[in-house]
C-alpha cells in the first residue's frame, strides 16, 4: 500500500510516514484493518488459499516473463545471472505452478478471479486519476525513503 501510494495508485494518505519512527503509520493501520476483516468474515483456509492462489498467480507471471527475458536476445553485458538448466526449471515451474492452481476448487478459483478483478478495477481506477509525480505531494525530493528523483 505504502508503494502504491507513493506511485500514485493508492491515496496519498497511504504513503505518510510516522515523523518519529519513520514507518508508513497509515498503511499499517488500514493494511491490519482489512486483514482483520477478511479474517473474521472468512476462515483461515479461505483466506490462505486467496494468498497462495494471488502469489501463485505472480509467480507465474515471474517465471514466464523469466522465460522471455531467457529467449529474448539483448544486448547485456555477459556478466549477467542466468538460471541453471536453460529452460527446464521455468518449464518444471510453469507446471508445477499450473498443477497447483488446476486442484483450487470451482469456489476457490471463483474467490480468486473476484479478489484479482476488484483488485485490476481499484488499481486502474487509481491509475486513471494519478497525479503526475512532480506534481504529488507525498514524493519529494527531501524524502529520505524515496528512491525517486523528481524532475521538475
Amino acid at each position: 500500500m505504502f508503494a502504491g501510494a507513493k506511485d500514485g495508485l493508492f491515496p496519498a494518505f497511504l504513503g505518510k510516514v510516522h515523523p518519529r519512527y519513520g514507518t508508513p503509520y497509515w498503511a499499517v493501520i488500514i493494511y491490519t484493518i482489512l486483514i482483520f476483516i477478511l479474517s473474521v468474515s472468512g476462515g483461515f483456509k479461505q483466506l490462505a488459499v486467496l494468498a497462495s492462489g494471488a502469489l501463485l498467480i505472480i509467480y507465474l507471471g515471474v517465471v514466464l516473463a523469466m522465460v522471455k527475458f531467457r529467449v529474448k536476445k539483448s544486448d547485456t553485458p555477459a556478466k549477467t545471472f542466468k538460471v541453471p538448466g536453460g529452460l527446464i526449471i521455468p518449464s518444471v515451474a510453469v507446471v508445477a505452478i499450473l498443477y497447483v492452481l488446476s486442484n483450487l476448487s470451482k469456489l476457490e478459483v471463483l474467490s480468486l478471479l473476484i479478489f484479482i478483478t476488484v483488485l485490476s478495477i481499484i488499481y486502474f481506477i487509481m491509475k486513471k486519476w494519478k497525479n503526475k509525480p512532480a506534481d504529488n505531494p507525498i514524493i519529494s525530493e527531501d524524502d529520505p525513503l524515496n528512491a525517486i528523483k523528481v524532475v521538475a
